[in-house]
């Protein structure tokens, strides 16, 4: 008897602990974690929360890296307007409040975009209504540990950038130096300057925004004395078809720099950095400078 009433009382128990437990754990509460982390600039909080395919395909080092360039913009406040799924996947709709620089001051803009922003200027920012409002879907599956994050926001830009870093990696062979030339510069232009010049060749398919060189200069014995960066193609600002198509086809580059001392006129050059883009890459139309644009079209 006793012991039939002992496990009466501790059913109770069980059930509001089991409650608990799935509480502590529920999609909305996976959901909330997650903005809070994004608000308080907490991103290695908000990666703990992605699913495990999402942690394969995004490394944690890149995803962070990316937060540390300010890709994703400050987060001011947020609410969940509707959750929506079943057992094994929910989808939770989120609006978030986030800077409008159009209807900021030049020092409020500055001080977002630095990085500097204080409570203080949050406020008063929210008061003026100097903000944009944007609804963003979250998507969480079931797993053994409880419900993660397959998809947010700033997890998509982030695997989007990473895609395109991996690809741009893998391509790098295929730019190659095929003439390399350093030489002192018109007397003209000044007494201490060099002339680097040469061309490369792309020999893959694929169309270029930006390829950058690292040109190390060595003394006598070989040892490196200075190193210096060109860049042979660097598509900025809003570039017609027709530039795009001979930037690409001409392959040559030159550039100046101040003689380094110690040089013995050695060099060497290598395909340091490569990014890929389209005709219109620098027009806004191609997904790769989507990045650079995180504050304002997020």
């Amino acid at each position: 008897m006793m012991k039939k009433m002992a496990l009466l009382l501790l059913f109770p128990i069980i059930a509001v602990l089991t409650l608990l437990t799935g509480c502590a754990n529920s999609p909305s509460k996976v959901a909330q974690d997650a903005l809070e982390f994004w608000k308080s600039n907490n991103y290695e909080g908000l990666y703990a929360l992605a699913s495990s395919n999402l942690k394969t395909q995004l490394p944690k080092d890149f995803f962070l890296s990316q937060a540390g360039k300010g890709d994703f913009p400050v987060l001011l406040s947020y609410r969940i307007t509707k959750t929506n799924g079943d057992a094994k996947t929910t989808k939770v709709d989120a609006a978030i409040t986030i800077p409008d620089f159009s209807k900021m001051s030049t020092e409020d803009s500055a001080a977002f975009l630095n990085n500097r922003v204080t409570d203080k200027q949050i406020k008063e920012i929210l008061k003026k209504g100097a903000t944009a409002e944007r609804v963003f879907s979250m998507e969480l599956s079931k797993e053994s540990d409880g419900w993660k994050i397959s998809r947010f926001r700033p997890f998509d830009i982030a695997l989007d950038l990473h895609h395109q870093t991996m690809a741009a990696e893998s391509y790098k062979a295929s730019v190659k130096i095929v003439s390399l030339n350093v030489s002192k510069a018109d007397p003209r232009l000044g007494d201490d300057l060099v002339m680097i010049e040469g061309k490369i060749e792309n020999s893959g398919g694929e169309m270029l925004s930006k390829v950058e060189l690292t040109i190390t200069f060595k003394d006598a014995a070989g040892k490196v004395v200075h190193e210096a960066k060109v860049y042979p193609l660097l598509m900025t600002g809003c570039t017609s078809a027709d530039v795009a198509k001979q930037m690409q086809n001409s392959g040559e580059f030159k550039s100046y720099i101040s003689a380094p001392p110690a040089w013995a006129g050695n060099v060497e050059g290598s395909v340091s950095n490569i990014e890929l883009g389209g005709e219109d890459v620098g027009c806004g139309g191609h997904e790769h400078h989507a990045h650079h644009a995180a504050h304002s079209s997020f």
